[in-house]
């Protein structure tokens, strides 16, 4: 540290000397692992999706450039939101980006029609769900032989299968591409579902929490080594007591923490969006970040309008109206007066 020097002042009393801080050289971290003999390997390239919407851009991510790979992004909201329709059209965004689609279906509502309409190409979506087949069992204590039972797949299996198809289609080129899981709520662990109803206790109902803290840390490192986009599509519950946010999202802390952005999807000025003759046609509501380490706008938010065709807009919230306002829907990836 080098002092400054002091200059009088016009009364004659010198003020205190600002010190002049010299700042030290950052150090080349690959002569440090090289230095250290530990085995390094290239990170892959940041790519950024962009939505063909600004408005979507910065409640997910960056204005500019888009959501970028490589993230985890948590969208939750209540029932019948909005929330697959809208992880569908990104993931086919993503699709005619480029991108491989890995869907991790836990709930088993994956529908290839309706992926259709969203824009989606199912054929080339490499889908995971739930499914009856033989599984080791944790052998008992004294027993040294593994068995085998024929039971449910847990989330474990599921997400094991979904890190493999990651490094697959990745491949050493580290070809981007999105991953959807959902939804998080749905997903049945190896402690809970080898409990029986009757036997389910504190410590069963503390087993997603804790396994997806283990899956958040492991994630938060593939989905960047992988070039990976995450959505989470995540439920929302509805807290006990008044004060406050009423909802909450279930699975633990670990999730909030790891996702770089958040967000919560929700109808808005009726939810309906109605055709001539009354006929629903879609639905319309917003879209509210309340989180967003991706470059983007914390609290920013979009609304959206979803047709049953496959059309979708992002437009202003302020100019959604109320259905018998005779509100009309959009045309797809279009902001509106954005």
């Amino acid at each position: 540290m080098v002092k400054a020097k002091a200059t009088k002042t016009a009364g004659g009393k010198q003020p205190p000397a600002v010190p002049v801080i010299r700042l030290r050289q950052a150090l080349d971290v690959a002569a440090i692992r090289k230095k250290l003999e530990h085995g390094t390997e290239e990170w892959s390239p940041s790519y950024h999706l962009d939505t063909g919407s600004r408005l979507l851009n910065e409640a997910l991510g960056h204005p500019e450039l888009g959501i970028p790979y490589g993230r985890i992004i948590e969208i939750s909201g209540l029932e019948s939101s909005g929330k697959t329709a809208l992880a569908m059209h990104i993931a086919a965004i993503a699709q005619r980006d480029g991108a491989y689609v890995i869907w991790d279906d836990f709930e088993r509502s994956f529908d290839e029609d309706w992926a259709r309409t969203r824009g989606l190409q199912p054929e080339h979506v490499t889908l995971f769900k739930p499914y009856i087949g033989e599984f080791k069992v944790k052998p008992k204590p004294g027993v040294v032989k593994d068995k085998k039972a024929i039971r449910l797949s847990s989330a474990e299996v599921i997400c094991e299968q979904t890190e493999y198809a990651m490094s697959q289609l990745s491949g050493p080129k580290r070809q981007k591409g999105i991953l959807v899981l959902d939804s998080l709520t749905a997903m049945l662990v190896d402690g809970e579902g080898s409990t029986a109803l009757s036997a389910q206790n504190m410590k069963t109902n503390l087993e997603l929490p804790i396994f997806l803290g283990k899956l958040m840390r492991r994630w938060v490192a593939l989905a960047p080594a992988h070039n990976t986009l995450v959505l989470l599509v995540n439920q929302l519950r509805q807290k006990p007591t008044s004060r406050g946010d009423p909802y909450y999202t279930p699975g633990g802390n670990a999730v909030k923490f790891f996702c770089h952005a958040r967000a919560r999807v929700m109808r808005i000025k009726g939810g309906k969006i109605t055709g001539p003759g009354g006929t629903r046609i879609g639905i319309q509501g917003m879209i509210k970040n309340i989180k967003n380490k991706a470059g983007g706008v914390e609290n920013s938010v979009v609304g959206f309008k979803i047709l049953f065709d496959g059309k979708t807009a992002f437009v202003p919230v302020k100019s959604i109206k109320r259905e018998d306002e005779g509100a009309k829907g959009g045309s797809n990836n279009n902001d509106g007066n954005d």
